[in-house]
């Protein structure tokens, strides 16, 4: 999730600004004064509140799965399993349940927000944020590493107002996790009760493969479905996503997961859902996920820069940045510069790529 500028005095659903990054869920404000503080290094981890389950991801020690030994079929499976079993059985509210999760982990091969960022585009996606006003400051927030990136973005008075976050560090604390990217003190706290774990005092659970996927389907259930959005794409973005990032993306996965639903796909089918909603796809604005990262390192090794001259991240995310040196190199190819890396474009990148190799002696 991309947190946004804060909105006027007021709150409601306002409008997000043009050009801004997607806002935060709501859920915000104060922490209690007897919320449980960090526990010191070295020392036991504080109880767990009442009716809340101790860190324990389920099943014996030869069953626990951890994200990293999954592969993306498998995250999608279980989560298909868990809505299952938790009662989303309508074919068209599961499709956009999945393809909102899809959308939200990179097709489901990030269980927690990247948080690398070059200083130049730092200081474009979150100008204004906390005091944030000039390179030098964003350089200097940058050379902290993500930590200090995640405090700085996530923490101070609009990560008070916004996510909850009130005590020294709570922005790396509670950064984005799980499939549904949950973000903030105020939503662990809230989705932690929910489901009876102790997300306060251990946020690291919700990058747990079993819990993530009960976090995702309370947080639709609770979130979405008592909106009355479940079958709706753009409005059940806006409730998880406090916006509408990567809608085109979306819409394309849901119909993709509606497809496969209809011709009876189910956990452990030999189908491979995630390569085949995305082989021979186009690669656009707002996209996430390997195909973005592959495309972004193709552009880094032609020297394009992001439309602050600053070299592109590769994150995975299709940003402005990337979209700048995308319709660079189409321009300068004598291409459409729609900033879309279609089959054409990526046809001309593989070509520039390989006539800058050395080429073997004859």
């Amino acid at each position: 999730m991309l947190p946004n500028i804060p909105p006027p005095p007021g709150g409601g659903n306002n409008p997000q600004p043009a050009n801004q990054p997607d806002g935060p869920r709501p859920g915000g404000g104060p922490r209690e004064p007897n919320a449980p503080a960090p526990a010191a290094p070295g020392s036991a981890p504080a109880s767990a509140p009442s009716g809340a389950q101790k860190p324990d991801a389920g099943g014996s020690a030869g069953e626990k799965r951890t994200w990293a030994s999954m592969s993306p079929k498998e995250r999608a499976d279980l989560l298909l399993q868990r809505a299952h079993e938790a009662g989303i059985t309508d074919h068209q509210e599961l499709a956009i349940f999945m393809g909102q999760m899809q959308e939200e982990t990179g097709n489901f091969t990030k269980s927690e927000e990247s948080l690398h960022y070059h200083p130049n585009n730092l200081l474009s996606k979150f100008r204004g944020r906390n005091g944030l006003h000039t390179s030098e400051q964003a350089k200097a927030i940058v050379a902290g590493g993500e930590k200090s990136v995640a405090n700085a973005i996530y923490g101070g008075k609009w990560g008070h107002d916004n996510l909850g976050n009130t005590q020294e560090g709570d922005g790396w604390k509670y950064r984005g996790r799980g499939y549904v990217h949950l973000t903030g003190y105020a939503e662990y706290k809230e989705m932690g009760k929910l489901i009876g774990q102790d997300l306060v005092n251990h946020p690291e659970l919700a990058s747990d493969p079993k819990i993530a996927a009960q976090i995702a389907v309370q947080y639709w259930k609770t979130h979405v479905a008592a909106h009355g959005d479940q079958n709706n794409v753009k409005n059940a973005t806006r409730d998880i996503n406090g916006g509408t990032n990567g809608l085109t993306e979306r819409k394309h996965d849901a119909a993709h997961w509606k497809q496969l639903l209809d011709s009876d796909y189910k956990p452990g089918n030999k189908t491979d859902p995630i390569g085949q909603a995305h082989a021979g796809q186009s690669v656009r604005p707002g996209a996430h996920g390997p195909a973005v990262t592959k495309l972004q390192n193709k552009l880094r090794g032609l020297g394009y820069h992001d439309r602050l001259g600053g070299p592109i991240a590769a994150d995975g995310h299709f940003g402005p940045g990337t979209r700048a040196a995308l319709e660079a190199f189409q321009r300068a190819n004598g291409l459409v510069a729609d900033g879309v890396a279609g089959p054409k474009t990526q046809e001309k990148l593989d070509e520039a790529l390989k006539q800058q190799q050395p080429q073997p002696p004859q």
